[in-house]
């Protein structure tokens, strides 16, 4: 089947704009959830939507995913790669790996496991004829968070 992603980078970032909660709401502890959430709580996750024409890239870093719900930094955990398809991408890092994953419906595979140094080709990325090209720069497992770079070449 044909593989897919679309361009141009957006990261969703946590609300920056200092505000405070009012009495009302600092009066009653939050209980906190038992099970990770369905969807990734904002500033999480980055879109790197390609296109179909290529050129399009995104470079950046990732946190490791054992800050998923807890994201303190100015980075994502997943970097969710928009495939204009049925499927969706993922990149993310976990255990010194940035791992891919394909996910539609229910249904997950891991199409890559990548230590520094490595890359994964995607042939024919959203039926454009174009590869993408995920390559894992530096991983730094000393770091608080741990985090890897990470740079997306499509075309």
């Amino acid at each position: 089947g044909a593989s897919s992603l679309t361009s141009s980078s957006t990261t969703v970032r946590k609300d920056d704009t200092g505000s405070k909660p009012t009495a009302a709401t600092t009066s009653r502890p939050t209980p906190r959830p038992t099970q990770r959430p369905t969807s990734p709580p904002v500033g999480d996750i980055a879109n790197f939507n390609s296109g179909i024409k290529g050129g399009t890239t995104w470079s950046g870093r990732i946190i490791d995913s054992s800050h998923y719900g807890n994201n303190q930094s100015n980075n994502p955990i997943i970097v969710k790669l928009v495939s204009g398809d049925a499927f969706d991408w993922y990149l993310w890092l976990n255990n010194s790996r940035v791992i891919i994953t394909k996910v539609k419906g229910n249904q997950r595979s891991v199409v890559g496991r990548l230590v520094a140094g490595q890359s994964e080709e995607i042939t024919n990325w959203r039926a454009s004829g174009l590869n993408l090209i995920i390559f894992v720069g530096q991983i730094n497992n000393n770091a608080n968070p741990k985090y890897a770079n990470i740079d997306i070449v499509f075309g």
